[in-house]
């Protein structure tokens, strides 16, 4: 994406949430309550694998586990969880790449309480996805603007993204 449509979203986004504000929440009871889960699973290639260890560490949950990727990487995860496949396309994204109403409106329906996004780098299409989605929990990785978009957020230690993850996942099975 162009620096100029970056910039644009940026600010578009931005003036959007501006009078968005969370309310005050008991982490400890919210991941617990929570019944569907979204994972925003990442876009960089090695952490999307990376990340299917955290996935299968929260299946123990019972909870409904939903993952959002890209059409095309839907044929790379595993068999047992591409039935949780939510994807999107080229379709769901408008010229500035952020979500269309019509893609939020299709995740709202299925009433998601948390989300995870596991991105490690600034993603803005998940990013706001998190917001837009309203759910009580948003987590994700420490980032530019992150204090905008998450209110539990994880330290990305390091280049490696299989310990970022396993970390990510401890911090998960605190609540």
């Amino acid at each position: 994406m162009s620096m100029i449509k970056t910039s644009i979203a940026r600010v578009i986004v931005k003036w959007n949430l501006r009078k968005h504000t969370d309310v005050s929440i008991s982490f400890l009871d919210a991941f617990s309550n929570t019944a569907n889960l979204l994972i925003m699973l990442p876009e960089e290639e090695e952490d999307f694998k990376q990340s299917l260890g955290l996935v299968s560490g929260l299946e123990y949950t019972n909870k409904n586990i939903y993952l959002l990727m890209h059409d095309f990487k839907v044929s790379l995860l595993p068999f047992n969880l591409r039935s949780k496949a939510i994807e999107y396309g080229i379709i769901d994204v408008n010229w500035l790449e952020l979500p269309k109403h019509k893609f939020i409106e299709k995740l709202k329906f299925k009433n998601i309480n948390a989300v995870l996004d596991l991105n490690r780098k600034e993603n803005l299409f998940y990013s706001y996805t998190a917001v837009l989605l309203n759910p009580k929990l948003r987590m994700g990785f420490v980032k530019k603007d992150s204090d905008r978009y998450y209110n539990f957020q994880v330290r990305n230690l390091g280049r490696n993204p299989e310990i970022s993850y396993k970390n990510f996942l401890n911090c998960i099975k605190m609540f």
